[in-house]
């Protein structure tokens, strides 16, 4: 099938690539359906969580495992209920500045997807994280 995107303009995905979400993303209570893009130009810890309902709700999003090195959080039980078992992938929705280094990402609500049954949730973290984390090091500044 054939979608409209935001950043890629019409591209052909399969159907079973579109992922549902059973919590949905904040503020985004009417959209379910999301398929992840990836950029070949793109290093492959950035992504693309893009709407299948609405061309221009996409998010980009970064792997915390490869950018934030002491991020750790534990799953409520509640996890299960609403992605089943198995692996999840984690994903931050970054913010991306017109100046790329002062960019940010949300530590508090992360994406969890469960890629065996493409279900994903955003949870809400009970640990003390905050929702604008500098993701590039600020060198040098005072």
């Amino acid at each position: 099938m054939n979608i409209i995107t935001r950043d890629f303009g019409e591209i052909e995905i399969n159907e079973e690539d579109i992922i549902t979400f059973t919590q949905p993303v904040i503020g985004f209570d009417d959209y379910k359906k999301f398929v992840i893009l990836h950029d070949e130009d793109t290093p492959k810890q950035i992504a693309w969580i893009q709407s299948v309902e609405e061309a221009g709700l996409c998010f980009i999003v970064v792997d915390p495992f490869t950018t934030v090195s002491d991020y750790k959080f534990n799953y409520p039980e509640s996890v299960k209920q609403y992605l089943g078992d198995g692996e999840y992938e984690v994903w931050l929705i970054m913010v991306v500045s017109d100046d790329v280094k002062k960019s940010t990402v949300n530590l508090k609500s992360p994406i969890l997807v469960n890629p065996g049954n493409r279900t994903a949730m955003q949870l809400i973290l009970e640990e003390d994280y905050p929702i604008r984390y500098p993701l590039f090091e600020k060198k040098g500044d005072k």
